[in-house]
């Protein structure tokens, strides 16, 4: 009986991380307008996938579902971001590696989808890994956060060695022999 409650058990596993793998696969950018005009500016998070919390690992997309609302809005201007934490205190933004989505509505919701892979490429990403999901409202100079900073949190089992421990600082040179 223990035996067939494990396969029950495997299968079920199996098949939930297949439907995640297929989800996400198939997670595009998607914009509904809201019927009332924006009262306020903010971005509320109504549902993630994985939850913060969770593991996330290469392959894994963030499929992140919200509700926003932006106050005196202008077309190309305005975009949801997932600010991720480097090991010098600083972040890497997701339109550092995926092009950012303009909202094209003053308020509604919204489905965003950020694949992590990119940041196993990073030598200088924190891992486990942290993030901030905001708001971000483009000017002269770049970008800047015009919402509240929604923290989310991943286990990261698969995180990669930091570089200083896969190459080891050379020796220091020497004078000529």
């Amino acid at each position: 009986m223990g035996r067939y409650i494990l396969v029950a058990l495997f299968w079920l596993a199996c098949a939930t991380v297949g439907r995640a793998a297929d989800y996400a696969a198939e997670c595009t950018w998607r914009e509904q307008a809201a019927r009332k005009p924006a009262t306020s500016t903010s971005l509320k998070l109504l549902k993630m996938t994985p939850r913060s919390g969770a593991e996330a690992r290469r392959d894994t997309v963030l499929v992140l579902d919200l509700e926003f609302q932006v106050e005196d809005f202008q077309p190309d201007k305005y975009f949801p971001a997932v600010l991720f934490r480097k090991s010098d205190g600083g972040f890497l933004g997701s339109q550092g590696f995926l092009a950012p989505h303009y909202f094209e509505h003053a308020a509604g919701k919204a489905r965003f989808c950020v694949p992590i892979a990119a940041l196993y490429e990073k030598d200088n990403i924190r891992w486990p890994l942290e993030a901030l999901v905001m708001l971000m409202g483009r000017n002269a100079e770049g970008s800047i956060s015009v919402s509240d900073r929604i923290e989310i949190r991943f286990q990261s089992p698969d995180a990669p060695v930091e570089k200083s421990r896969r190459d080891p600082p050379s020796p220091p040179a020497t004078g000529a022999l």
